[in-house]
This record gives structure tokens, sequence and C-alpha cells, in this order.
């Protein structure tokens, strides 16, 4: 997806590397990805609720729940890949819109439809402000360390992911108006995003640039494309698992394992996104391929004893494996991410973040839909070992291409 560009400017344009590396922007960055990422999984817990209000099956929770891929891809291919000329702070002020009028779409919602809406805008919000964020999040950096700022744009991520289910859980479980009121959370959150983006300095490397839209193409540098394609098939798994539970977890735990509280399924999804973060927290960097090579070592475990506990329906079973999996997503995300941000040439960054991306995401909702397809006919549990079974074929390709390029070799 390359943007062809025009013009006699060959330096970077905007403020000097000083006035950009700035520690308050910094913050502001992460902050709106932290909220934005929130805004992504509020809808978890809820789930049920909208099953019982709207009549629907587990399926229908399934097509629900990634139809926002479709929103992701829109962002990410028609315009988060254009964050390196127009500038990053215009696509994160437009992810943080599309946000706020998701979470408004979903208070009024009447029915199945809204739903979608709501999830393909939330999608859009995603798609524009996660590659844009964590591109700038690597120009603002105050050292220029990009591991740092990875680091940084990986945490904040699983953060926010892990937030929503918990704030809404508790909120659905405990106040009053369990679908509206998280959403008026979340407004208000996006609006203080919105006020401090405003104030960000830009730092596209391109910025001022022309640019000449072309339709979405796939370009990957030759000399990245083999960690680009190692990269983007770990991270494919890990999301693929992620993505099984952020949506059916609501639904294990009430119709397999009999736990109906909806602040405990919001707990459990919170569970799996803040172990990711704290596993990444506690990384000590020591070899480029190897957090992606443990991780995928830990998501094996988490994989087989999640599938155990459906068969033995035993929920602390179930939660030593949501453990396990955020481990093995954490250390997963964390070290294809970095791959991706550390051999990317600086005028590439945004464009190639976007590519990966696109295919974490297609990670996060395809499976998942079939899962919830195949749960129609075999059941959740046997939709789950077929999942399964799969997830660890690509496990296993993608330790195989990380050895064979030697990317667990010292740096």
């Amino acid at each position: 997806m390359r943007l062809p560009v025009a013009g006699s400017m060959t330096e970077p344009a905007g403020p000097p590397a000083g006035a950009r590396r700035s520690p308050a922007a910094l913050a502001a960055v992460a902050f709106g990805l932290w909220v934005v990422m929130l805004g992504a999984t509020l809808p978890t817990p809820l789930y049920p609720i909208y099953e019982g209000q709207f009549h629907f099956a587990a399926t229908t929770v399934t097509v629900i729940y990634a139809s926002y891929v479709i929103g992701v891809l829109a962002g990410l291919l028609l315009i988060a890949r254009a964050s390196d000329t127009i500038g990053r702070r215009p696509v994160l002020l437009l992810g943080v819109a599309s946000a706020v009028v998701s979470s408004l779409v979903f208070v009024l919602a009447t029915g199945v439809p809204d739903l979608l809406i709501g999830r393909v805008l939330s999608g859009l919000s995603v798609g524009l402000v996660s590659s844009t964020a964590t591109a700038a999040l690597t120009e603002l950096e105050p050292t220029a360390n990009r591991y740092r700022a990875s680091r940084i744009a990986a945490t904040v991520i699983l953060i926010g992911l892990a937030s929503g289910p918990l704030l809404a859980g508790v909120l659905a479980e405990y106040a009053p108006s369990p679908t509206a009121l998280v959403y008026w959370v979340d407004v208000g959150l996006l609006v203080a995003v919105s006020l401090g983006f405003l104030f960000i300095p830009e730092t596209a490397p391109l910025r001022g640039q022309r640019a000449r839209w072309t339709p979405p193409r796939w370009s990957v540098p030759r000399d990245v494309r083999t960690v680009f394609v190692i990269a983007a098939a770990a991270g494919f798994a890990g999301f693929a698992v992620v993505g099984l539970f952020t949506a059916l977890t609501g639904t294990i735990l009430i119709t397999v394992l009999s736990v109906s509280n909806l602040a405990v399924v919001g707990a459990v999804v919170f569970a799996l996104f803040a172990t990711a973060a704290v596993a990444q927290l506690l990384w000590t960097p020591a070899r480029s391929g190897q957090p992606m090579v443990y991780g995928l070592a830990v998501l094996f475990l988490g994989i087989a004893l999640d599938l155990g506990s459906l068969y033995a329906r035993s929920t602390p079973l179930f939660g030593l494996g949501i453990l396990a999996t955020g481990v093995g997503y954490g250390l997963l995300f964390l070290g294809s991410l970095e791959l991706i941000n550390e051999r990317v040439p600086p005028e590439q960054r945004g464009e190639l973040l976007g590519e990966y991306f696109i295919v974490v995401y297609l990670g996060l909702s395809a499976p998942v839909i079939g899962v919830g397809v195949l749960s129609d006919s075999y059941g959740l549990v046997t939709a789950s070992a077929i999942f399964a079974g799969f997830i660890v074929a690509l496990l296993l390709v993608a330790v195989a291409l990380i050895r064979r390029a030697g990317l667990t070799r010292a740096r």
C-alpha cells in the first residue's frame, strides 16, 4: 500500500526533533491510544444482555464482534496509511471522532443492525488510531529508543483492551443503565483525548509533501519482507486466540461453566489482557526474536489448558488457561511489533505498521466467525477444539520461520 508523493521537499517538515520528542506529548498520545482501545472491548461483557434484549444466538455474537474489522480495514487501508504525509494529528482526531459516534450508536441501539454499525465505527477508530499512534509514539519517545516506544505502544494497547471489559462488566452488574452508562463514560474520556491531541506536535516525516491517493495495494519492501511475514504470522495467531475469548468468554462462562455474574465476565477478559501487559513490562530484551519464541510456547500451553477446561467444565482450569494465554499473547505482540518498528525506515513506518495491523486484526475476527458458525452444528466445545488445531498448526509454522530467519540471535 504505497502512497506516491510528489514535490521538491526532501526533508521532514514540522517542529525540530527536540520539540517533537516531548514527554507531555508522548503521554497525550499514549492516553488517547488507551481510551480508543478501551472502547473496542466495552461491549464484551454486555453481549449476554444484548442476546436477551434482541434475541440472537452465539453465531450472531461472533458476527457482531467481528464486524468491526470492516471499520479497521477501512481505517488502515484508506486513511491511516496517509498519516506519513497528511500528518499524525489529523488522523488521530478523526479516529477519536469515529469512536465518539460509535459509543453514541451503542447508547441508542434498538437491534442487531445498530450493534453492527457501532462495531464498524469502533473498528474504524481502532484502525485510524492504533497504527498512527504507534508511529507517533516512536517519533515522540524522548530518547529516540524504538524498543521502548514499541513496548509503550504494545503495553498501552493491551491495558486499554483490558480496561474495557472490566469497566463495562462492573457498571453493568452494579450500576443503572447497563447498556448506556458505560458508553457515556467513554464519550467523556474521548472528549479529554481530543483536547490533548489538539496540542501535540506534528511528527510525520513526510509532512508537507503532496500526496496523490491511489487504490490500496499491498507493498512490503523486499528487504523487510521476511521479517514482516514472520511478525504478521505470529501476530495473527496471538490475536486469533484472544479474539475468540474476547467474543465468547461471556457465552463460555454462562453456558459451559455456569458463571453468570457480568463483573466476573469482565474480570476474566481483563485478566487476559492485563497478564499480557505485565508479561511485556517484565520482559528483558536480549534477542530480537526471543519474545515471539517464548510467546508461541506459552500460548500453546494456554490453548491446551483452556480447551481442557471446556471438556472438564472446570472454571479454575479455564482461569489458568486465560493467564497462560495472556502471557503468550503479550510476548507475541511485543516481539512482532518490535520487529516491524525497529527494521522499517521512518518514511514507511506508518504504512507498514498499517499493513501489520491489518493482518493481526483479521486474526482477531475472521477465525472467531468460523467458530461461531461451527458451534451451531457441532457445539461450542467441539468448534473450539477445531479452532485450537488450526492455531497450533500456525504456531508451529511461525516457530519454524523464526528459527530459519535466525531472529533468535543476540542483538
